[in-house]
């Protein structure tokens, strides 16, 4: 047996770590999720050093005046440009902060979903964030407006209030995007993945029942991801396997990697003028809000994506059909 030693040992306190997270930008930053709700940010270009502490910094602002929801943490995703930092609850808020020093609140969830948000993921691209919830719902938002294109139910229908907020039996537990961000999949209390895809649909292209037919009824899932082709998922469960599946993805061809870049680049000059110029402050409040210039599109990447000289069909599948 090899034993490998750790190049750094990040300590801070003893609490129990759940979630780890690391930057995709190259800047060897890494967030960690807490017990009690405590998110840190570490820098490994610096030894390791911690440099943020953000729970004080999740609050989400209420309808009372001078009245705010102090939330707790129990998940965590880095955009993939680094800039920003989500951080999600038990109570199903988010909420969006600036990854540097003072950690300014730049957006947030409030409503969306209504029990506590699992699992937070940005497509590669930056102008999508889908999160899953206990609610049965997964939810794709816009970036950086955070609003709300779609929902995904995992009880083949809309729950009722009260389904959505207790025990429905659809907890959903994780959720991988595919490497060609065209899919995504999750699994879930009921012993079932799904393989959905990345557009506005009721149902999942396809569903895996194999661990759900099983007598054992003790045996749950803990984690999922996607190869690197995005034709394998692998599942661990709590019994120590590991679960492999094919999938519907195939080889990204060039036209999809074009549409990549074309989304990329739009999404990453949207970032870039809504720090300089179209950024405006709502109710003397530290909230940004941000508003389009054409009414018939209601996100800021749509509106982008309209202007460009492209023929309708591109345009139409460039926006995954998030139109609303």
């Amino acid at each position: 047996m090899t034993y490998y030693i750790p190049k750094y040992v990040l300590t801070d306190d003893c609490t129990l770590v759940y979630l780890l997270s690391a930057a995709i930008d190259g800047s060897l930053r890494v967030g960690s999720v807490h017990r009690g709700g405590e998110v840190r940010l570490w820098d490994l270009w610096d030894d390791g050093n911690m440099y943020g502490k953000l729970r004080h910094k999740f609050t989400i602002p209420t309808d009372q005046p001078c009245s705010e929801i102090q939330g707790e943490a129990c998940t965590f995703a880095w955009h993939p440009f680094g800039r920003h930092v989500f951080l999600a609850g038990e109570r199903g808020h988010g909420v969006v902060l600036d990854a540097e020093s003072p950690f300014s609140r730049i957006a947030y969830i409030r409503s969306g979903h209504y029990h506590r948000i699992s699992v937070a993921k940005f497509s590669k691209d930056g102008s999508l964030l889908v999160t899953a919830s206990y609610d049965s719902c997964c939810a794709v938002w816009s970036v950086p407006e955070y609003q709300c294109l779609h929902r995904f139910w995992h009880m083949g229908r809309e729950p009722s209030i009260p389904l959505r907020g207790g025990s429905n039996g659809h907890h959903i537990y994780g959720l991988s995007l595919s490497p060609d961000d065209f899919y995504f999949i999750t699994i879930c209390e009921d012993r079932c993945i799904r393989l959905w895809p990345l557009a506005p649909v009721n149902s999942p292209l396809k569903i895996y029942f194999e661990l759900a037919l099983q007598t054992h009824t003790s045996l749950k899932f803990r984690s999922l991801a996607f190869s690197p082709c995005g034709r394998i998922v692998a599942v661990t469960t709590n019994n120590h396997d590991v679960l492999v599946f094919t999938t519907r993805s195939e080889s990204i061809r060039l036209g999809t990697q074009c549409l990549h870049v074309i989304r990329r680049c739009v999404v990453e000059n949207i970032l870039k003028k809504t720090i300089h110029c179209s950024i405006k402050h709502h109710n003397n409040s530290n909230d940004l809000t941000l508003t389009t210039s054409n009414n018939n599109y209601n996100t800021l990447f749509q509106n982008c994506i309209s202007q460009i000289h492209l023929p309708s069909p591109v345009k139409k599948t460039i926006l995954r059909n998030f139109v609303n």
